[in-house]
């Protein structure tokens, strides 16, 4: 007889509309590319809504009525098989239906859809003991997660200063040459676009500052402390008329700058 490969259930039916086979026990799709839907009912002509079979009577009604009052969105069911995929390690058995169950309580809390690890316990038939014993599982995917966001962020930002950079240094070139000022040299762009892209690979850099903030008190910095082409030189006061910042603001950024080069 086939069994549900998640809770071991024989209560396997056909599901007329799709043509698949259907665990009514967790709501499991019975096939091999294993996605997750909402518990399919079966019919009672007697009733408008469908219920719950249960193959030997043994279960009570309280479990069912917790199961029909504890409805899910078919979307929580497919976003928490999903959360099983990315898993980094499979699992089998009593524990895989263990780490489904954390998955699914976690994607309900996510959408503000609160639902208790008891009711789900009910709703897939899965004793306490078990899902404790696996929510460590749930923890490793969290924190890998978390790191995944983290250096997302930092990728994005560092693409974000990439862009930002070649449009600021044409129009400090453009302010050069409209006042007979030696323009940077392509090579000497490329090497201070590399050089600031650098710096604000730290996140801790000038920490709160806006990116426009960051990568001018980046460029007033590298005017003031480059040791060759004395010629090439912008002041404090045309870079902050130039782009528009303030000479309080770029010398508060410039001050935190200058500190947190000390401590690298």
């Amino acid at each position: 007889m086939n069994s549900c490969y998640i809770c071991l259930s024989h209560s396997i039916v056909v599901d007329n509309i799709e043509g698949a086979l259907i665990c009514t026990e967790c709501g499991s799709v019975q096939e091999e590319n294993l996605t997750w839907n909402e518990i399919h009912f079966e019919h009672d002509h007697n009733r408008e809504d469908g219920w719950i079979g249960f193959e030997d009577g043994s279960k009570s009604m309280d479990e069912y009525n917790t199961k029909n009052e504890c409805s899910i969105p078919e979307s929580f069911w497919k976003e928490a098989n999903n959360m099983l995929l990315k898993l980094p390690t499979k699992y089998r058995g009593r524990v895989k239906k263990g780490v489904y169950a954390n998955c699914l309580h976690q994607v309900c809390m996510l959408h503000n859809t609160p639902r208790s690890l008891k009711e789900i316990s009910v709703l897939l038939d899965i004793d306490m003991e078990t899902i404790n014993e696996t929510c460590k599982h749930m923890k490793t995917y969290q924190q890998s997660e978390q790191k995944n966001t983290i250096q997302q962020h930092s990728m994005d930002q560092d693409n974000e200063f990439t862009k930002m950079l070649p449009r600021y240094m044409e129009t400090i070139n453009s302010y050069m040459m409209d006042n007979s000022i030696d323009k940077m040299n392509k090579n000497k762009k490329y090497k201070l676009i590399k050089q600031i892209c650098e710096w604000l690979q730290n996140e801790n850099l000038m920490e709160g500052k806006t990116p426009h903030t960051k990568i001018v008190t980046c460029i007033y910095y590298w005017f003031e402390h480059k040791e060759d082409d004395q010629l090439l030189t912008m002041t404090k006061k045309e870079l902050c008329r130039l782009f528009d910042i303030s000479i309080v603001t770029l010398n508060k950024s410039y001050k935190q700058l200058l500190h947190n080069f000390s401590n690298l």
